[in-house]
């Protein structure tokens, strides 16, 4: 329809442009729009679910065009028999695809010449997608010739697409009415956009398309075009005209969401925040995640009525017809697996509104599994929609409650036995291995368990305590955060320690059984797992209690050889309590009172020592210090690094502890103030030191912070770190700091190995203007002193040192501007 009504003309790369439009310039920069044409150019599957596109995800930019998860938000949606579909702002082609793999004959429109290029290359194969570049507002969009319309995150720009008008709002609802009268009549507009009111704003989140905290709450005051509406300002956009709409949220966002919640059904269900257990909202230009305590929060919103107007995102379904709308949202929720998983493992969970059944399916569902010996066996089948708490969710109750711990050991027996009880009368113990707290709901006012989700079967032999170890390792490594707040007094430093201990209340050995569990879950993972993710569940075993988790994609080295010992300490629940106990009932009643009990402590001691201190160039908060961190690049630098080098420390540590290595020593290179030095102390070194030039006094306060956070057995040295003597010996070595700071990197990594016992890590800055393998300046580009490397070059002279990489890693590092000095590596070399 548009070629009919407008002069469009062929160009060559395949895409048709509007003779007289001038271009909507939006761009995420050159290097990223040609990162992708290089993505496309390369790979003979460019489908949704392509894996070939999903390897080469490597940083927010690509994973937000490449990543199957994007066309989540547009699944579930009844679009069967929709012949002509209108896409504005279809970027570089992610949904474009979808729509174009649907069979609909789709118009794609974006602004951007590079961009629509990039989504005519995304869908070249798909006859049936037409690419235009033109700016929309020049555009004559035909009267009732399309079946639907998307606008996905395109009417937050509506100040920018409609020039001349009052203003941001009228500019939308003009937009509104051109797509009205656009739509054949039963026809739908499928909107999405971030809501200004969403709770991640509220709790930490810079806002999307500004990077700041706080400039959508704030009501957007500087108006540069571009902002958000929350819940009740689109139904006032909506109300007194001949809008039908619907609301549906997704999240943690609409840009990749794992659940779709219908509003009717949050109306409709007590129990629809449990949907949110293991989604955490994430500010993806800084990194910023939320913390496991997020879904609390939901938990409360939804108890009071208000989770919708808090929702990250909106998807909202309209058209002039009512009927026309529940037709295109058939759905009360849907949930989405993990994109850690193999292809042929993805699964979609659905509830129908005219069912009480969850069905589940597979996304592929053409896909046949590989052939071989795998042990893991996948089970999807419909199962009766029951109402009531996860498990998880009481567990969280009884772990925040303020009691000693009496409450969560009186749980803790009750699903001990109940897992026994399973196992005694179970036809096929191998279907048990998924019998998990996030897969039992408790009912009625007994209460009494009820399966809701057995996906997985393991023929691997197995007894009950395997299961009951898989529960607390994954409740442990899901709620890092809350047991860190209310398990401090009984000693849950680490997801160790909080699974020994609960061991150690039901009166079961853990240590003989460990090493089969280690080698258990991690074939389980193995199994189920995408090529490239490697996990260890050493890593997770022995991560440390505070950290903001990730979700089910997890990363670390292989499997572990032997297990350490675990020390013989009192468990922290009550004695009396290792008897029979009954189930309690009981909620989130003490939760928020028990926090405030908490948080006082020592707040106006930690005060004083940080402001006599000063700044520094870390944020210690994981270690127990809020530390006044410098500006600059400082924060964005930390929050980008920070998760890949702890990482590398913990696998370290706990391969080193595998193999019953003692004492474990740590070193850290060009150690400023510390922060890595004293997190490989806390979390598992024997003892640790740090070198530094020591040219700004780091060292000083690095050694004020030690005493501070009691950490013994921390020794920090002043060296040159050129000239560093490699006869010193560690188990782990970290040159993570400063190697681009150095005129001779290589002697000085040679130095590092040297060092280095059984394990380096390494991490560089590395420049992102080039890809040349022979790239190396001196001094580094805009600098006096230092070098730099490409990402290519550098890689190349850690290969040519013929050392064995376990494992690697790239980022950007959001707290330097230029590309010059954007790029971060990391590698993790073992010594054999």
């Amino acid at each position: 329809p548009l070629k009919r009504h407008n002069r469009l003309s062929l160009a060559g790369k395949q895409v048709w442009v509007l003779e007289t439009s001038e271009p909507f310039d939006y761009s995420e920069g050159s290097e990223a729009e040609e990162y992708l044409r290089a993505c496309f150019e390369a790979v003979d599957d460019l489908s949704v679910d392509s894996m070939q596109l999903q390897e080469k995800i490597r940083d927010w930019s690509s994973e937000y065009h490449l990543s199957p998860a994007r066309a989540n938000l547009v699944r579930p949606l009844r679009l069967d028999g929709m012949k002509n579909v209108l896409e504005l702002g279809c970027g570089c082609g992610a949904i474009t695809r979808y729509l174009g793999e649907r069979q609909c004959m789709v118009e794609a429109v974006d602004g951007s010449r590079p961009r629509a290029e990039l989504a005519r290359q995304r869908c070249r194969e798909l006859d049936n997608v037409h690419i235009v570049n033109a700016n929309f507002n020049a555009l004559n969009i035909p009267a009732q010739q399309y079946d639907a319309v998307f606008l996905i995150g395109v009417l937050e720009y509506a100040g920018m697409f409609m020039p001349g008008r009052a203003g941001a709002r009228e500019s939308l609802t003009a937009i509104l009415e051109i797509v009205q009268k656009a739509l054949k009549p039963g026809g739908i507009l499928v909107i999405a956009i971030e809501n200004r009111m969403g709770l991640k704003y509220w709790i930490g989140a810079g806002e999307d398309h500004f990077g700041e905290p706080d400039i959508g709450l704030y009501g957007y005051p500087a108006d540069k075009g571009v902002r958000t509406y929350d819940k009740r300002q689109w139904e006032q956009i909506f109300s007194g005209g001949i809008w039908k709409h619907a609301f549906v949220y997704p999240f943690p966002d609409y840009k990749m969401p794992r659940v779709l919640i219908n509003d009717d059904f949050l109306a409709r269900d007590p129990y629809a925040y449990s949907l949110l257990q293991r989604i955490s909202s994430t500010d993806h230009l800084s990194g910023w995640r939320a913390a496991d305590d997020e879904f609390l929060r939901w938990k409360a919103l939804h108890e009071s009525g208000y989770l919708g107007e808090f929702a990250n995102s909106f998807l909202i379904v309209a058209s002039t017809e009512e009927a026309a709308v529940a037709r295109a949202v058939p759905f009360d929720f849907v949930h989405f697996s993990s994109e850690g998983r193999k292809v042929h493992f993805r699964t979609v969970t659905e509830k129908r509104k005219t069912e009480e059944l969850v069905r589940k399916k597979k996304i592929a569902a053409s896909l046949q599994l590989p052939d071989g010996n795998g042990h893991v066996a996948q089970l999807t089948h419909d199962t009766r929609h029951l109402r009531g708490d996860l498990l998880t969710t009481v567990w969280l109750a009884a772990c925040c409650r303020d009691d000693g711990g009496r409450s969560f050991a009186e749980l803790l027996r009750a699903y001990r036995e109940y897992l026994a009880t399973s196992f005694k009368t179970a036809a096929r113990r191998g279907d048990l291995v998924d019998l998990l707290p996030n897969n039992i709901i408790v009912t009625d006012s007994t209460p009494s368990y009820a399966v809701i989700d057995l996906e997985w079967s393991f023929s691997r032999d197995f007894d009950v305590d395997y299961v009951l170890f898989r529960a607390l390792l994954w409740f442990g490594h899901h709620n890092r955060y809350l047991l860190s707040r209310f398990g401090g007094e009984r000693g849950w430093r680490k997801v160790e320690d909080f699974v020994s201990d609960c061991f150690r209340s039901l009166d079961i050995p853990l240590q003989p059984r460990l090493k089969t569990c280690f080698s258990l879950e991690d074939q389980f993972h193995a199994e189920v797992a995408r090529e490239g993710l490697s996990f260890s569940t050493g890593v997770l075993f022995y991560s440390p209690m505070g950290l903001q988790g990730p979700g089910e994609d997890l990363s670390g080295g292989g499997q572990e050889g032997s297990v350490p010992a675990v020390e013989s300490a009192p468990s922290a629940f009550p004695e009396k309590l290792k008897r029979d106990v009954s189930l309690p009932g009981g909620g989130l009643n003490a939760v928020f009172k028990n926090i405030i009990g908490k948080l006082g402590g020592g707040a106006e001691s930690q005060r004083r020592f940080v402001e006599q201190l000063g700044p520094v160039d870390h944020d210690f908060e994981l270690l127990g210090l809020k530390t006044l961190q410098k500006g600059g690049c400082f924060p964005g630098n930390q929050r980008s690094e920070e998760p890949v080098i702890l990482a590398y420390i913990l696998m370290a540590i706990a391969r080193l502890k595998a193999a019953e290595v003692y004492p474990v020593s740590f070193a850290e290179l060009f150690c400023t103030d510390g922060y890595y030095t004293l997190f490989a102390r806390k979390f598992g070194a024997d003892r640790a030191t740090g070198f530094d030039y020591d040219s700004d006094g780091h060292l000083a306060r690095a050694m004020k912070i030690s005493e501070y956070l009691g950490c013994g057995q921390v020794d920090f040295v002043k060296a040159d770190m050129e000239k560093i003597e490699s006869d010193r010996r560690f188990s782990i070595v970290a040159n993570i700091g400063g190697l681009y700071h150095v005129s001779n990197p290589r002697e000085v990594l040679a130095r590092s190995y040297a060092m280095a016992e059984r394990y380096l890590i390494i991490r560089n800055v590395v420049s992102l203007s080039t890809a040349d393998e022979n790239y190396f300046k001196a001094p580094a580009p805009g600098w006096t002193w230092g070098t730099r490397f490409s990402r290519q070059s550098f890689d190349r002279l850690v290969r040519d040192l013929d050392w064995k990489i376990i494992d690697q890693s790239f980022n950007e590092l959001k707290g330097n501007p230029r590309p010059e000095d954007r790029g971060s590596v990391y590698y993790l070399i073992e010594k054999t």
